[in-house]
């Protein structure tokens, strides 16, 4: 057994490095909030996901088909999008995002708060 597990190692070691465009296959297919630990897959990432052929999103956003709902309804959930200060990826969770005429991160809301109607600086204010 010993040897199996040096062999594992050693092939840790001289495996071929995953080339870079396949990495970028693999971070693709998962959202990652910036915020917080949440991170799941998604299935879509833009404006006019194909599930919902009637709707425009707002802004690119990261969406995945609701697996609690059958084909039929074609229902989707939408997981985050990208602060449009910052550029991060934010769940929607509104400790993570709040979103006003696009999504801004807590902490870009945080440090724009003048700049949002008085019934949404209040709710940011409360936000630790």
């Amino acid at each position: 057994m010993e040897n199996q597990q040096t062999n594992v190692e050693d092939n840790k070691d001289n495996s071929t490095p995953i080339p870079q465009t396949e990495k970028k296959k693999e971070e693709q297919l998962f959202f990652q909030c910036t915020s917080c630990i949440f991170r799941t897959k998604y299935d879509y990432f833009g404006r006019n996901p194909t599930q919902l052929k009637n709707y425009l999103l707002l802004e690119d956003s990261y969406v995945l088909e609701d697996p609690f709902s059958s084909p039929k309804e074609k229902n989707v959930i939408i997981l985050g999008a990208h602060c449009i200060k910052c550029k991060k990826r934010v769940c929607k969770n509104m400790n993570c995002s709040c979103y006003f005429e696009g999504t801004y991160c807590i902490c870009c809301a945080k440090n724009n708060v003048k700049m949002f109607p008085k019934a949404l600086q209040e709710k940011i204010n409360r936000i630790v």
